[in-house]
């Protein structure tokens, strides 16, 4: 039902980009070099062993999180600097002002660490002084139109949490609008909708929350909609939704949500990302089109998300097997 539909043809005006896109491709991290570096003594050597990698030069201890970080924002930006059409990326830069959006959103009623702040369509500089002024006219007006209706509403609910559930649903708005015209991608973003759905329900449940919450921490746009969640919401149907699960391409969350927080939590991720991993993976026979690109764009964030996780491994001192337990999937 969900399984992506891909035409291969020619499109001449992304020749040029799938070439580069294949050279980056032989360059993303190998499966052994990550065990490598899970079994490295410490952060040196950790960054020794990426000496010979395309990390060699990108990555300085002790700021690896920003340096990580702005090795994804550089990608993006090259990407965009040569593709004529890049709308399919576009929810990539989204998702990085969105970050900033919140804590803006939260900097009128609370002191906020502009350290956090990512670089995307909206500069970090402007967010800086947007934050530190409270001024919003920097902003493009739709941006300025959510936040204003973000604070609106806290006045009268007083509620943190209104923050983010609102922003996370006018993020996935802004994508599935920006790629409606590009199918492959909005499935991509459909499916990861119904990723994020899955796991709200799960933690939700976990944690004893009433349905009322899932039903406002629910976002719209993806395959299943709400009725599926909530028919299956009950603590006593856990099993139901596993069943349910396994006649969707969901099903390797099947049976998920009975293990400690901890291990649930990086077990859940893994399993999502390999979903859309798996997803992806027809656009490795794709020669000319934006399904290469949308591809490696997800890999190397992928990538990046997995190297983070081994340098804070590191730094808090966890065991090889614990980082490796935490890292993966690499590739589908």
């Amino acid at each position: 039902m969900i399984s992506p539909k891909v035409s291969i043809k020619k499109s001449p005006g992304f020749t040029f980009a799938v070439a580069k896109i294949r050279f980056w491709e032989s360059k993303l991290l190998t499966t052994s070099m990550f065990y490598q570096l899970a079994d490295s003594k410490d952060l040196p050597q950790l960054q020794s062993i990426l000496n010979p990698t395309a990390y060699a030069s990108k990555i300085a201890l002790p700021d690896f999180d920003d340096s990580i970080d702005s090795e994804e924002f550089a990608t993006l930006k090259e990407l965009k600097s040569f593709l004529k059409d890049y709308k399919f990326i576009m929810p990539f830069f989204y998702k990085r002002d969105f970050h900033n959006l919140k804590l803006i959103a939260k900097s009128k009623y609370t002191n906020v660490e502009a350290d956090w702040l990512k670089e995307g369509f909206i500069s970090k500089e402007i967010a800086i002084k947007v934050i530190a002024e409270q001024d919003l006219t920097s902003l493009p007006k739709i941006y300025r139109d959510f936040i204003s209706q973000i604070w609106n509403m806290y006045e009268k609910t007083d509620n943190w949490q209104i923050f983010d559930t609102f922003l996370d649903k006018k993020l996935y708005e802004q994508i599935l609008n920006v790629t409606k015209e590009v199918s492959f991608a909005n499935r991509f973003f459909k499916t990861e909708i119904d990723l994020i759905n899955i796991k709200t329900l799960i933690r939700c449940r976990n944690n004893n929350a009433q349905a009322d919450l899932f039903s406002q921490l629910f976002i719209d746009g993806g395959f299943l909609d709400k009725t599926f969640f909530i028919e299956t919401y009950n603590k006593e149907q856990i099993d139901k939704l596993s069943q349910r699960l396994k006649f969707t391409p969901y099903d390797i969350l099947a049976g998920i949500g009975t293990e400690d927080s901890k291990s649930f939590d990086y077990e859940i991720e893994k399993r999502c990302c390999l979903v859309l991993l798996k997803y992806l993976s027809c656009a490795k026979y794709t020669a000319f089109g934006y399904e290469p690109i949308l591809r490696y764009v997800f890999s190397k964030n992928n990538e990046i998300r997995n190297l983070r996780t081994i340098f804070v491994g590191k730094l808090h001192n966890l065991s090889s097997e614990e980082i490796k337990a935490r890292i993966g999937p690499f590739d589908a």
